[in-house]
């Protein structure tokens, strides 16, 4: 049976021993990718429908013609030099044989390049008009703002428009209570005359009958109807002697005046 002394040591060993190995075990979690294989797959060759490119456009087809498996190690020693820039660019004849050897057609070629000749001229179009975009967007601002002012402008107007209504309405209503001076002032004639009958003593005496030499009797003139008509035009016309809207006139007031 081992001495409690002596398990000491072996129980240091351990750590230490667990401290040197742990660097490794880190290094051996990290993530990294390793290939073993290459696969590579042949597409054909299509008619595409690039306009931006001269002849004829190329394009990859989506089926594959075949497959072909390499070990890693094998392709890294066999793979050609990697080409020149200008080693992947093909003449327009050489695209055409190619597309030939394809099985594509002389009709579809053509509407293809008619195609082309059509979006090409539509953007060399919206290259040159470019140079009016900023006035365009003018445009387009100042009338959205023209519109914000007509819109707020009509608003105005049917505001106003009510007002006006109302007011010509009621100076509709002044004018046609001022439009017959001598209306009015035949009324106030007629109404001094009663308010001044109402104040002046009536006359008892009965109207007299006089004959006319031909024998028909006529209705004589009543001197006092005709003081009291006196009166109201001239007040009509001086109308300082005489305030009809003053309640402190009295009726001796009245009656005291001289007629003409």
């Amino acid at each position: 049976m081992c001495s409690p002394s002596s398990t000491m040591p072996s129980s240091a060993e351990s750590a230490s021993a667990s401290a040197q190995t742990s660097p490794t075990t880190k290094n051996a979690m990290k993530k990294s990718v390793s290939f073993q294989s290459v696969e590579i797959a042949q597409y054909p060759m299509e008619l595409g429908d690039n306009p931006s490119a001269e002849g004829l456009p190329l394009c990859i087809g989506w089926e594959c013609d075949s497959k072909s498996l390499f070990q890693i190690d094998d392709y890294e020693t066999q793979k050609p030099e990697p080409r020149r820039r200008d080693q992947f660019w093909m003449p327009a004849p050489y695209r055409v044989d190619m597309l030939q050897r394809q099985g594509v057609t002389a009709s579809a070629m053509l509407r293809t390049t008619k195609e082309m000749k059509r979006i090409q001229k539509s953007r060399n179009r919206s290259i040159q008009n470019q140079k009016w975009d900023k006035v365009h967007l003018f445009m387009e601002e100042s009338g959205r703002k023209m519109k914000k002012v007509t819109s707020a402008t009509s608003l105005k107007k049917v505001a106003s428009g009510t007002s006006l209504k109302r007011i010509s309405s009621s100076s509709s209503t002044i004018m046609t209570a001022h439009s017959d001076p001598i209306g009015s002032s035949t009324s106030s004639l007629s109404s001094l005359s009663s308010s001044l009958g109402k104040l002046l003593p009536k006359s008892t005496s009965s109207p007299r009958l006089s004959t006319s030499g031909k024998g028909k009797s006529c209705r004589s003139r009543d001197p006092l109807d005709d003081s009291r008509k006196r009166l109201a035009v001239h007040l009509l016309q001086h109308p300082e002697d005489l305030d009809i809207g003053n309640e402190d006139c009295s009726t001796e007031e009245l009656s005291g005046l001289k007629m003409e």
